[in-house]
Formats: C-alpha cells, sequence, structure tokens
C-alpha cells in the first residue's frame, strides 16, 4: 500500500487526526463510578471553562460513599 492509497490521492490527514491533541480543551464528565464500591464519585478539581479540561491535564474525582480519590489523565475522548 502506497501513501497514496492510504491518505488518498490529494494527501490530507485521517480521520484521527481531527482527535484533540494535548493542551486542547474536551468536555469532562461531572460524575464518575467509583471502581472501589459503584457508587458516584464527583469531580472535586477547578476547571476552567467549567466542564472542560486540556488533553493531559490530570482531574480528581471523591467518592461519595467510601471518599477514595481517584486522580485520572484526559485523554482525547475526554473522561
Amino acid at each position: 500500500m502506497t501513501t497514496a492509497d492510504r491518505w488518498g490521492a490529494g494527501g490530507g490527514r485521517s480521520d484521527a487526526d481531527d482527535r484533540p491533541v494535548v493542551g486542547d480543551q474536551v468536555p469532562i464528565a461531572e460524575r464518575i463510578i467509583c471502581v472501589d464500591c459503584g457508587d458516584e464519585a464527583g469531580l472535586i478539581s477547578h476547571t476552567d471553562p467549567p466542564g472542560m479540561a486540556p488533553v493531559g491535564s490530570i482531574v480528581a474525582y471523591r467518592c461519595r460513599s467510601c471518599l477514595e480519590r481517584w486522580d485520572i489523565e484526559v485523554d482525547s475522548d475526554g473522561i
């Protein structure tokens, strides 16, 4: 397979290249499911703008039942 076959005759970017990269803002969840107990863990990190965080950053969640803290790296899919 040639590069032209893979990228198309005119070159360009694939769909994967349109994904956010480190530093781009992506939406993150206000709540996640705690892996330890199965209850909800709420976002405790301040984000600006609210509900968004840069790819590659770390955001923290705290479980409302077991109080476990989860530090999660934001990827290009968000959280």
